[in-house]
């Protein structure tokens, strides 16, 4: 299971018992869990979404990369980083979810239980690097680094919290659990809290800056890449004497009139580049921030509400494992966003190509 998952986990939370009573026959219960029907189809799920988030993030590296776009766009550079992220998703945390479901019992030892639990949650505290769109994508290998240390010091409690237990059955029954590290019920709540903020609240909210960034970028390279000439004197003046004034002012640079028209039209159609490509970075961004609220709120909602109210079983297992799928189903949500404005492409921006060598780095 993932890093919190585990605390609505029906094969493990049902039998947990202290490790005092693991060595009283009086508490060993009959028979340990089994691979039930809903535990095959929570296993082939996964598989599916595993090979289906390979498979879309894998088609986005190959895009980005192939068209060159990540080393001259900011927006793509943020792309192909959550693209990365969504890849280490699907073949560590889905492949390695369906595998451990599919076996019910861990079968991986000690070391494995606590690195696949520790990359885990780096993948997860990863996030952080993968939006956080660098303004620079020349300068943004320092801040990556950085977050990825980061991410390792943030996610290392888990090599602590995981261990590999044996079940209270009569029969040998291993199993990868956080049972028996917490003391006290606040503790366990307090890092339910702290994975709250630094896996949903604060990524959300760097999304959010983020793409506040972007809107920002894009309209300083716009300023940048347009000469706005300044008003000519004459309209300062009154409207027919700025008439009269006008009127021998374009008779004077008559001759220079086509290419001044040439010029005016270049500057027209880049101008027009630059408000698609800033409404397609609205889009984007609102649809990709919008996709990791409705995929994940549900999930840690549940979280909190299992850790904090107590609820039993008021909330059965396949709703819980539907609220688990439809969390891990960002990654492969994102790629179907890029894809969608990938593949959709404005008719004039198709048809009609600028004059010299102008590209916005923006589309």
């Amino acid at each position: 299971m993932t890093e919190y998952d585990n605390l609505t986990d029906p094969n493990i939370v049902p039998y947990l018992v202290s490790s005092k009573d693991l060595h009283d026959n009086s508490t060993l219960l009959d028979e340990a869990p089994t691979l039930t029907t809903s535990a095959s189809i929570k296993a082939t799920i996964l598989c599916i979404m595993a090979v289906a988030s390979l498979i879309g993030n894998m088609a986005t590296l190959i895009s980005i990369a192939f068209t060159k776009k990540c080393t001259s766009s900011s927006l793509y550079t943020l792309l192909f980083q959550l693209a990365i992220s969504d890849l280490l998703v699907s073949v560590w945390c889905l492949s390695g979810e369906a595998a451990w479901t599919y076996t019910v019992e861990w079968k991986g030892g000690q070391f494995l239980c606590k690195t696949f639990k520790f990359s885990q949650v780096l993948i997860g505290f990863d996030r952080l690097r993968a939006i956080r769109r660098p303004i620079s994508h020349r300068s943004c290998l320092k801040p990556i680094c950085v977050a990825w240390m980061l991410s390792a010091a943030l996610a290392s409690p888990q090599l602590l919290i995981f261990r590999v237990l044996k079940g209270p059955f009569r029969e040998i029954f291993y199993q990868c659990v956080t049972y028996g590290f917490y003391t006290e019920e606040w503790q366990e709540q307090l890092y339910t809290v702290f994975s709250l903020l630094t896996m949903f609240v604060i990524p959300l909210v760097i999304l959010v800056v983020c793409y506040v960034c972007i809107f920002c970028t894009i309209a300083i390279e716009k300023e940048r890449a347009f000469v706005i000439r300044a008003p000519h004197p004459s309209m300062e003046r009154w409207p027919a004497e700025s008439l009269v004034s006008n009127l021998r002012t374009r008779d004077q640079h008559r001759q220079h009139s086509p290419q001044r028209h040439h010029h005016t039209i270049f500057n027209r159609r880049r101008n027009n580049i630059f408000k698609r490509a800033k409404m397609k970075s609205l889009r984007i961004s609102i649809i990709i921030v919008t996709a990791f609220v409705i995929c994940w709120a549900p999930y840690y909602f549940m979280m909190i509400t299992f850790i904090f109210l107590n609820p039993d079983d008021k909330l059965g297992e396949d709703m819980q494992s539907a609220i688990f799928f439809f969390g891990m189903s960002n990654s492969l949500v994102n790629p179907l966003i890029y894809g969608a404005f990938h593949l959709w492409q404005p008719s004039v921006g198709r048809s009609r190509k600028l004059p010299g060598s102008f590209s916005t780095a923006f589309t």
